[in-house]
């Protein structure tokens, strides 16, 4: 697993929309959340209580995200359901 050297903590803003704002940390739109080097996008969905079968999509820093994608300070996490339609 990738870490960022140095830090006993990192930092991550988390974003949440929709449905599933409800597992928002308290705070604005934006919230941070603070985990251990090391840690993935599976660890982040895990620390905001959403459960895993939950239907979502993740970007990562403006990018797709997949569960095993490593986390590093400062970085940038949305979540939102899935849309349909046509």
């Amino acid at each position: 697993m990738e870490s960022c050297p140095g830090m006993d903590q990192i930092h991550v803003e988390v974003r949440l929309y929709s449905t599933l704002r409800r597992y928002a940390p308290a705070g604005g739109e934006a919230s941070f959340l603070e985990l251990p080097p090391g840690s993935t996008v599976a660890s982040a969905v895990k620390a905001l209580g959403i459960p895993e079968k939950t239907p979502k999509v993740v970007l990562l820093n403006g990018r797709h995200a997949l569960p095993s994608d490593c986390l590093c300070e400062g970085d940038r996490l949305v979540f939102f359901p899935p849309v349909e339609g046509g």
